[in-house]
């Protein structure tokens, strides 16, 4: 995996989803993880396409745990997955954008997942 480029920008959370965030590290740390890690690797648009096996690694975990706490996510509706291809290998990740956003918000209308 190549070596990723310095961290740039900034990150956007609104303060309740801050405070879910807090929740959901006591209660599924993994999923938290992850998500922190879903929000550094998104674009603009706060999508990341990845594979299992490729965040697994970038995180030092298994591919089990990244499994179970993208689950945990999806449910949650912290991010929505979208299949890419027909055998499911690599998906992309729509971080909701009520969660957290690395553009101005009032381009939010454009975000493919809102909170409820």
């Amino acid at each position: 995996m190549p070596t990723p480029a310095p961290l740039q920008g900034f990150v956007q959370t609104d303060l309740s989803t801050h405070e879910a965030w807090k929740q959901l590290t006591l209660e599924k740390p993994m999923a938290a993880a992850l998500m922190h890690q879903l929000v550094v690797l998104a674009d603009k648009d706060n999508y990341v396409a990845a594979s299992h096996n490729a965040l697994a690694e970038l995180m030092g975990v298994s591919k089990i745990s990244i499994r179970r706490a993208m689950e945990t996510l999806r449910e949650g509706n912290w991010v929505q997955v979208l299949q890419v291809g027909s055998s499911g290998t690599v998906n992309v990740y729509a971080i909701n954008s009520h969660v957290a956003w690395r553009k101005n918000r009032d381009g939010l209308r454009y975000a493919t997942v809102r909170g409820t």
